[in-house]
């Protein structure tokens, strides 16, 4: 099979897709909002039991906390969108080249064309699979992110990265979700910005390949998913 070559840009539509599955399938954060409801409806309903007013009180309360965790559930892509938003100002869009075969995937970042990496296919813990995009994990959280749009590709075809993604994905986790993740259009529109060295990169490293230099480079995909956990906590606060 021949080498498979395509562009992926790190721009308000691959992040949108990528966070939104990461929060949604990969981290599974509806269990926590699912638990969190139950539990102060549980609350509330315990204390409705007894006879007090102070006791209906403190039932309303949970009620209301309830209904706030599900706000808070249902606004993920609210959130999403917000913080994309701030992401991208006054910041240039990224892109990896990524060169696949048999063997090895090879990425190179905008920022750093002298410097790829290259993983052998048994660093790829787990393979992920939305209509728009592949992801491929090398580690435990972080993805190689495969764009599959037909702008995308510079050489092979995407029936053979079909094929090789079946192939690999016998011996390793797989996951398909086939259906569209997002449920806002994305209307955002990137302002040119003269692009400079050394901004982040949304590059992937195995756990044992991590060097100084990386460690301060901030992950793009992870870095949004934080801010919005972060902002989530402060809320709740």
């Amino acid at each position: 099979m021949e080498k498979i070559k395509l562009r992926t840009k790190f721009d308000y539509r691959t992040m949108k897709y990528c966070n939104m599955y990461l929060l949604t399938y990969k981290r599974k954060s509806y269990i926590m909002y699912i638990f969190l409801i139950l539990l102060a409806l549980g609350a509330s309903v315990y204390f409705a039991f007894f006879n007090n007013p102070a006791n209906y009180l403190m039932a309303g309360l949970f009620v209301l906390v309830s209904v706030y965790v599900g706000y808070q559930a249902l606004s993920v892509e609210k959130a999403l969108d917000k913080h994309l938003v701030s992401f991208f100002y006054n910041r240039p869009i990224v892109e990896q080249i990524i060169e696949i075969d048999e063997d090895k995937i090879t990425i190179t970042a905008s920022s750093r064309p002298n410097e790829p990496q290259v993983y052998d296919w048994s660093f790829v813990s787990e393979i992920h699979e939305i209509p728009q995009y592949y992801m491929l994990f090398v580690g435990k959280n972080t993805p190689v992110i495969i764009d599959r749009s037909i702008d995308a590709l510079i050489e092979g075809s995407f029936e053979d990265l079909a094929r090789l993604i079946k192939e690999k994905a016998e011996t390793k986790p797989y996951k398909v979700v086939d259906k569209n993740i997002i449920k806002k259009p994305i209307t955002y529109v990137h302002k040119y910005i003269e692009p400079k060295q050394n901004i982040d990169e949304a590059e992937v490293f195995t756990d044992e390949a991590i060097d100084d230099e990386t460690k301060e480079d901030a992950e793009v995909v992870e870095v949004v998913e934080e801010e919005i956990v972060e902002e989530e906590k402060n809320e709740e606060k």
